[in-house]
């Protein structure tokens, strides 16, 4: 149930990111290498090479720690749907102890660890 929902949820963020970062990135790259060419061609060119090494390295950085974000995102979502049906499927037990209060309280840690501010 908890894969489900965390899978749909991040592949609904990502594609509406996405969508939008695939117009915005490739215009600005492009706009960006013809003023160099245009102020310096040939030390542009030059140097063109150690840039795309400085750019590959700094996208594999910055995708290995969304990678690392989007799985603690979801082991947090996990963890509170695992707590949210617990505790609909105790519901009779829970209240059969006057356990509400407590239960309340584990349901808003487990919202608080999956939505860190």
């Amino acid at each position: 149930m908890s894969l489900i929902t965390n899978n749909t949820r991040v592949m609904q963020m990502a594609l509406s990111t996405v969508g939008s970062d695939i117009f915005k990135q490739p215009i600005t790259i492009v706009g960006a290498i013809s003023v160099l060419l245009v102020m310096d061609w040939k030390f542009t060119l030059v140097h063109a090479d150690s840039l795309s090494n400085v750019f590959a390295a700094a996208s594999r950085l910055r995708f290995k720690r969304a990678r690392k974000a989007v799985q603690n995102e979801q082991e947090g979502m996990a963890e509170m749907v695992v707590t949210m049906q617990e505790t609909f499927a105790g519901i009779r037990v829970i209240k059969s102890f006057a356990r509400e209060a407590h239960q309340e309280r584990n349901l808003s840690a487990a919202i608080k660890r999956s939505f860190p501010r």
